[in-house]
Formats: structure tokens, sequence, C-alpha cells
């Protein structure tokens, strides 16, 4: 294994153990958004959206293999090799992390790739099987000696954002639809990966790489 990628595990390693909700994603249909597809242009900016917002609490992100726990955006930053600078170069009021230019390179590496986690149920009133997107993972990309690599991000439960998010489907018109809308009409195209996997052959294949509990 290439020695920078053993630097990059052991890193994060002793930052996080496993919790009991461990798997718990692995229950649900995954699926992945290629967002250099042309048919998924739209979402391009969803992961800056969700990085944003998490960066200055608006939203909240979650362990993968502890959903009940909420994920620091300290220790994110821990996870990916990245520590607070001891003030902020664009914004001294030490809130603001997206617009810090410390950042806009780690930020750029989730704009790759966008999980997401879905059940279905069957409902007896309509006599068919509702689907419902539970998560969105964010995803981090990265290339080394040429060789692409894809890391699990944190978490991001659709009920909380679904509709903090408007993006324009199309750009032959103005009117905007919520994160919700469009997941929940899969105005977009995806590949599912097998279900009671939490990675597919795009991933470092070491289920470590996951954010464990805090």
């Amino acid at each position: 294994m290439n020695r920078y990628i053993l630097i990059f595990l052991t890193a994060f390693l002793p930052l996080f153990g496993y919790g009991q909700s461990a798997g718990y994603l692995s229950e649900l249909n995954h699926y992945r958004i290629h967002l250099n597809n042309r048919t998924n242009k739209h979402l391009i900016s969803v992961s800056s959206l969700l990085l944003e917002g998490f960066s200055n609490g608006k939203f909240n992100s979650y362990y993968p293999l502890a959903l009940e726990n909420q994920l620091n955006f300290g220790d994110f930053l821990k996870h990916f090799d990245w520590s607070e600078p001891m003030y902020l170069e664009d914004d001294h009021c030490g809130e603001h992390y997206f617009n810090n230019s410390v950042y806009k390179t780690l930020f750029s590496k989730f704009n790759t790739h966008i999980d997401y986690y879905e059940s279905n149920h069957y409902e007896l009133s309509s006599q068919r099987v509702i689907r419902k997107v539970e998560f969105i993972q964010l995803i981090y990309t990265t290339s080394i000696y040429g060789r692409t690599y894809n890391f699990k991000g944190p978490v991001f439960r659709m009920d909380e954002i679904r509709n903090s998010i408007f993006l324009n489907i199309t750009s032959s018109t103005a009117e905007k639809k919520s994160l919700g809308f469009i997941f929940d009409q899969a105005i977009f195209t995806a590949v599912e990966i097998a279900k009671g996997n939490t990675f597919n052959s795009e991933d470092h294949n070491n289920r470590e790489n996951d954010f464990g509990e805090r």
C-alpha cells in the first residue's frame, strides 16, 4: 500500500471508535450520485452548501457509525487532517469557516460525489411501496500519484435539511426546488451500491475510513 495512504489512515484512526449504531446505514438502500455527470450538474453546489451550513452551525452533521451522535466541526477537520487556525484570515470572528481561504482546498475535495441512503415501506392506504431518503453523506476525494481514493465524510439527515437548500433544476427556469423535492422525485441519475455495503469498488476498500462515534 502506498505509504501516503498508510499515513492518511493512521492519522485518522486514533480519533474514532465504533458505536452500537454501526451498520445502520448498511441496512438502507445505498446510492451514489456522480456530480461530474451532466444530468447532475444542478447538484454540484450541494456539498458546498452543506459544509457551509455545517461550519456556521446552521446544519447538524452526524457520525456515520453512530447516527445518534452529532459531529463537531473541529472533529471533522481533525478527521481529514486539518486543524483550526489561531485566527481566521478572512473573518476574525472565528465563526465563518467556509469563507476562510484556509479551508477552500479541503472543501473542494467534496465536490465529486454524494451518497444517499433511503428506506422503503409498504403503504396500506395506497397499496404501494414508498421510498424515503433518510441521509445524505459527503465523500472526500483525493488523488495520490494519479490514483483516486474516496473516503466517507459526514452524514446529514434529510428531514433536517430538505427545506433549507433550494436549487435551480435547469438553466432555462429561474424557479428553484427544495433539496427534499429533488430527492423525493429523484431528479438526478445515481448508481446503486449493493445493500449491506458502506463502500463500493470506487472507495478505498477499508471500512475503517468511516467515522466512528465520538
